[in-house]
């Protein structure tokens, strides 16, 4: 019998020079995933492009439900996985962006591993923390990857793409992310990435956002950050679990 040996991951490894607040990541992630369906021709122009362009169609175009589809699921998935970031006691630790017909024979995805440290949002002001300067890091750093860029040139029928979310979550329930328990990266043959974005803990956190919000919770007055010290607040029982998106973005090409 023909045995099959999983693929090794391929790593690329992220030094931020600033920590992300949770709405960054979801922006960071969001940027990603457009990059990668563009690349893998997935759709027929930059998500940016198409974003423009459904702006100025009309519902009668031809391509209008397609745009619209996908802006929509984009938008979606984008506001919901800044969600998770201010969800008490919930630590989002790896977002996988999977492509495929199904999730259970991908054709290729990459894991995102996130920095222990996210700033919270709700706390975080946003223009003290843009995600430009992190994000253009990251796509430099992935623009300089040889495999990677190997693996965007490599032809790919129109499919879907999905989105998963690894995490702890003592509430375990939620209407847009879906609990997959028996999820699995373990696809053997599979093109995969894994994106370590990492941040020096010991960086001094230059931002005076505590001087325009404070948020007091009941079982302590800490104005700072979602996932700092957050560990011992975690019931040991509590696992990592897999979360998929109920949002598919799905390939398309124009029709004429």
């Amino acid at each position: 019998m023909l045995r099959t040996h999983r693929k090794p991951e391929c790593h690329i490894t992220v030094d931020l020079e600033e920590p992300l607040t949770g709405y960054a990541c979801s922006q960071l992630i969001i940027e990603i995933v457009k990059y990668v369906m563009y690349q893998k021709q997935q759709i027929p122009l930059s998500c940016d492009s198409l974003i423009k362009l459904h702006a100025t169609s009309k519902p009668t175009d031809r391509n209008f439900s397609s745009m619209q589809n996908l802006v929509d699921s984009l938008s979606n998935i984008s506001n919901q996985l800044a969600l998770q970031f201010t969800i008490d006691d919930c630590e989002v630790k790896e977002i996988v962006i999977v492509i495929g017909a199904t999730i259970v024979s991908p054709k290729f995805y990459i894991v995102i591993e996130l920095p222990p440290t996210i700033l919270n949002s709700n706390i975080h002001l946003e223009y003290q923390h843009p995600f430009r300067k992190s994000l253009t890091t990251v796509m430099r750093s992935i623009i300089k990857s040889t495999e990677f860029q190997d693996e965007m040139i490599i032809p790919l029928g129109l499919t879907n793409t999905f989105v998963f979310v690894r995490k702890k979550d003592p509430y375990k329930i939620s209407e847009f992310f879906i609990p997959k328990p028996q999820f699995s990266l373990s696809s053997q043959n599979t093109n995969s990435f894994r994106i370590k974005l990492n941040y020096n803990e010991n960086n001094r956190l230059n931002c005076d956002c505590d001087n325009f919000i404070k948020v007091y919770h009941d079982s302590q007055n800490k104005i700072y950050l979602k996932k700092d010290y957050i560990e011992e607040k975690f019931n040991s029982e509590i696992t990592y679990q897999w979360y998929q998106s109920k949002e598919v973005l799905k390939g398309f090409k124009f029709l004429i």
